[in-house]
């Protein structure tokens, strides 16, 4: 079966808003409620157009990603110096200049049983915790690092020996990476770090005769991780890529015809 043979008049007559992409893979008899890809390539063949368009959008595609730094407190200087440093820009653009982030994994943590003054605590206390409390970030080396000029200001006031603000010592930031979708961009789920701080920034590797690395690292301490999703997902996302893959194709078809 190969849906490019499908006639425009049997489909303008099959009764269905197939152009909307509604239930497509359905009304053909596909049930792919668990992903199943090899259902897929059974119907329409190991070196079908619809095998290409599936790996190149839902499997090999890579990750793409935003960072979003939410400061605290509202009076933290660090914002400003960062305005200053990026040059008619804004801390929101501070994402163009994040290359490459290494989240920590998610782990379960368990306690083993206790003594307390009523006895023996033999159920163990399981919690979610990240697997680690550090984040690591490429960042460009600009002629103008951020490294010195910004992170190095923000992680200055971290070991301050007088509070920098009235609302809290130093300057703290929520830290958003958000995943987007590879053909809209829509954010898909995001990981928020609570409480993030600068702890190590290494310095840069000068020679003359060196090609000089376009990016260095920046070690993140936070308080807390969770993740969220943005973005609910009705269905399965195979049977959704078909019906639009294969919505596409009839559009093109009665466009053919009517032409």
């Amino acid at each position: 079966m190969d849906i490019t043979n499908f006639s425009a008049d049997s489909l303008i007559n099959s009764g269905k808003d197939l152009i909307a992409g509604t239930g497509v893979a359905s009304a053909l008899g596909l049930t792919s409620n668990t992903s199943n890809l090899q259902q897929f390539y059974n119907r329409f063949g190991q070196q079908s157009i619809w095998k290409a368009e599936t790996l190149s959008y839902k499997i090999n595609s890579s990750m793409f990603f935003e960072v979003e730094f939410d400061f605290r407190p509202s009076s933290s200087t660090i914002p400003k110096i960062l305005r200053e440093a990026l040059v008619q820009a804004t801390e929101e653009d501070l994402k163009y200049f994040i290359q490459n982030v290494e989240v920590p994994a998610f782990t379960v943590d368990s306690t083993e049983p206790f003594v307390t003054e009523l006895g023996v605590v033999t159920n163990p206390i399981a919690i979610l915790k990240p697997s680690s409390n550090t984040i690591n970030m490429s960042i460009l080396n600009t002629e103008y690092p951020l490294h010195e000029h910004v992170f190095y200001p923000w992680m200055r006031e971290t070991v301050s020996h007088h509070w920098c603000y009235d609302e809290r010592p130093y300057t703290i930031a929520n830290i958003k990476i958000h995943i987007l979708e590879s053909k809209t961009s829509e954010r898909l789920y995001t990981y928020i770090l609570t409480g993030a701080r600068p702890t190590e920034i290494p310095g840069p590797t000068l020679s003359q005769d060196a090609v000089d690395s376009f990016t260095r690292d920046i070690t993140f301490t936070f308080n807390n991780m969770f993740f969220t999703t943005n973005k609910k997902i009705t269905g399965s996302v195979l049977n959704q890529l078909f019906d639009s893959f294969v919505g596409r194709q009839v559009k093109d078809k009665i466009s053919v015809a009517k032409g």
